[in-house]
């Protein structure tokens, strides 16, 4: 589990650091530049979370079929590809500037 201090901030959670590393250190685009925005920004990390979570649990599940696991996370894929085809203009994920969501996308294509 990790753990970020900063100061006299202590979280645990790794949707809370990204996010707060974002909010502190990032433009003030990194959580939405408009409100849909940023309900669209944290709609995506937590389905990226889940899907992050899904795609590491098959290093600790031994015997399970790893194909099928596979072809689970590819379906649960669907409403981040769905989202990415909406929105085919947008140099980022949601929309011209970059998110946390962004990377939170980036690592977990890194992990897969």
């Amino acid at each position: 589990m990790p753990y970020f201090i900063d100061g006299e901030v202590r979280l645990t959670e790794p949707m809370a650091i990204i996010k707060y590393i974002a909010v502190k250190f990032g433009p003030e685009s990194a959580i939405g530049a408009t409100l849909d925005e940023k309900a669209e920004v944290e709609m995506m990390a937590h389905i990226l979370s889940e899907l992050t979570r899904q795609a590491s649990l098959p290093c600790y599940m031994p015997g399970k079929n790893q194909q099928e696991l596979g072809e689970s996370l590819v379906h649960r894929m669907e409403p981040v590809v769905k989202i990415i085809e909406e929105k085919r203009d947008a140099k980022f994920l949601i929309g011209a500037e970059p998110t946390y969501a962004d990377f939170m996308l980036f690592e977990l294509c890194e992990r897969v």
